[in-house]
């Protein structure tokens, strides 16, 4: 304004902070238009959302609402509120580089498990092998965002308390009583239960359904 005259912005619907601050009406008034302006951001940053690379904003199909983004005291350092998402950013996600997992600037993904991103750490797992063992897709129950290793199961959780029950100290590895460590879904008691089947026989003659296997076991003696 000119003579010294200054204006009261923040009577408007449109109170200036940050750098509008300090910007020069005329960039926002251009042509002497002092009314009727619009309020959104894209408006007067039409140019910068289009000239945008890193994220490419136009192929990406962003939205023109800037504020999500960026804020009005810089308009570069934005920052993404993951939070708002399904997929909230937790552990070392939250400093991973968008890029990472936003491949070739698609932006549209929509992440609903870890098996999205980390499909090359599930194929290369040698030990145990988890494409040969069947393992599902969710990395959830052995692994944690804060690191991918070590990953640890939680047994406890699993109907077979082995951390809390009386089984408790009394084994040292998965291979105790997971025999075949290319399949997790079979497993012996007789490794460490030394049962032999001719005295297990006569001793369950009356047992419908009984059979000299680890299954059986495991389906009457849960009392673990």
């Amino acid at each position: 304004l000119t003579g010294g005259a200054s204006f009261d912005h923040s009577c408007t619907t449109f109170p200036l902070v940050g750098a509008h601050v300090a910007a020069p009406c005329v960039v926002c008034h251009l042509d002497n238009r002092f009314t009727s302006l619009p309020a959104e951001c894209v408006a007067c940053h039409r140019i910068e959302y289009q000239q945008t690379s890193n994220p490419n904003h136009v192929a990406a199909t962003f939205p023109t609402t800037c504020q999500t983004c960026h804020t009005t005291s810089t308009w570069r350092g934005a920052t993404y509120d993951h939070s708002v998402t399904r997929f909230q950013l937790t552990g070392t996600h939250a400093t991973t580089p968008c890029q990472s997992c936003h491949t070739n600037g698609n932006y549209q993904l929509v992440f609903n498990d870890c098996y999205q991103c980390h499909e090359a750490e599930f194929q290369l797992s040698a030990n145990p092998n988890h494409t040969v063992a069947n393992f599902p897709h969710d990395c959830r129950p052995c692994h944690s965002t804060s690191a991918w290793r070590p990953s640890t199961f939680n047994h406890d959780q699993r109907n077979f308390r082995i951390y809390t029950g009386r089984h408790r100290r009394t084994w040292t590895a998965c291979s105790d009583c997971h025999l075949n460590t290319a399949n997790f879904t079979t497993f012996t008691c007789l490794n460490c239960h030394e049962h032999h089947q001719s005295a297990m026989d006569p001793a369950h003659a009356n047992v419908r359904g009984y059979s000299y296997a680890s299954s059986a076991c495991y389906n009457c003696h849960r009392g673990v």
